[in-house]
């Protein structure tokens, strides 16, 4: 809106801005989803809205783990900060365009992840994984982020009256232990789950004790690195989905990966079942006939 400025200014408008006025001072205030949607205003505001600057600080802001590693923070800044925002957030999984040429798999897996509560930053971590040896290959798939006997302390709630005492004494007796998992759809449809546990120590304290990542086929059993290699390859360079019903989408596949693993379980059963049946059968055929055997011999 035209704002009237002293004498001899006349009229003055957003458009009057200096850039770096609108660019550090109004632009730099904006998440992700806002500042997608600025670039559609105008075309000045499009062409501030793409700098690289701003999505890298939004990118950090997001992930404070980009930060903390030279090697990550070099590969969002030669990969386009805009774009790795872009591709964070889209559903995986999709049918790989069969006119894309295939890549040779990564020698290294870059894990970046930072856990929040409350709001509060309680972990952030970057892993490095070489794919390129042989125990690697032949190894159930496994990301650790914490090393053995590492612990990560957490703020826990008050245990003051009125203030969910239930569960606090659940969570000081043992351990707690949280999955959060992925469906990767498409052929088999595998479950891509990361593993989060924490344990409260002696002093009562709450402490996160392992963040891990496994990837496991429909019939519970865990991939081993060659095969999860291929299938995370396969994940992140087919189709993606927009994310404007990413909950209901996750949610869905998730329904279906477990209504298929528990047909597939029933089906074991039945055959287990019935060849169970048949040995049965087989066996007492056989004593039948020893013993009719040895009556009339």
């Amino acid at each position: 809106m035209p704002t009237t400025g002293g004498a001899g200014h006349g009229d003055l408008g957003f458009s009057d801005l200096h850039e770096d006025i609108v660019k550090f001072q109004i632009l730099s205030r904006l998440d992700g989803a806002a500042l997608s949607s600025t670039a559609s205003c105008s075309t000045v505001l499009r062409r501030l809205s793409t700098d690289d600057e701003l999505w890298f600080n939004i990118c950090s802001s997001n992930w404070p783990s980009i930060s903390s590693s030279p090697l990550l923070s070099h590969f969002v800044s030669s990969f386009g900060p805009r774009a790795f925002f872009s591709n964070a957030y889209p559903i995986l999984g999709g049918p790989r365009n069969n006119n894309s040429p295939v890549r040779s798999p990564p020698s290294m897996l870059i894990s970046a992840v930072d856990v929040f509560l409350d709001g509060k930053l309680i972990l952030t971590r970057t892993h490095e994984t070489h794919t390129d040896t042989d125990w690697f290959g032949c190894s159930p798939f496994r990301i650790d982020l914490l090393e053995p006997k590492e612990f990560i302390p957490m703020t826990t709630r008050s245990t003051e009256p009125g203030n969910d005492e239930d569960f606090i004494d659940i969570i000081i007796k043992g351990e707690i232990r949280v999955s959060y998992s992925s469906i990767l759809a498409g052929n088999g449809h595998l479950m891509c789950g990361i593993n989060f546990t924490c344990a409260a120590s002696e002093e009562g304290e709450m402490q996160v004790k392992e963040v891990s990542l496994q990837i496991q086929d429909m019939d519970g059993k865990y991939l081993n690195g060659k095969d999860s290699l291929v299938f995370l390859q396969w994940a992140l360079e087919g189709k993606k989905g927009t994310g404007i019903n990413r909950v209901k989408e996750a949610r869905r596949r998730m329904d279906e990966y477990i209504e298929r693993r528990r047909r597939r379980e029933e089906r074991a059963k039945r055959v287990e079942r019935s060849l169970d049946t048949f040995c049965l059968t087989v066996i007492s055929i056989s004593i039948c006939y020893f013993i009719l055997k040895s009556i009339l011999g």
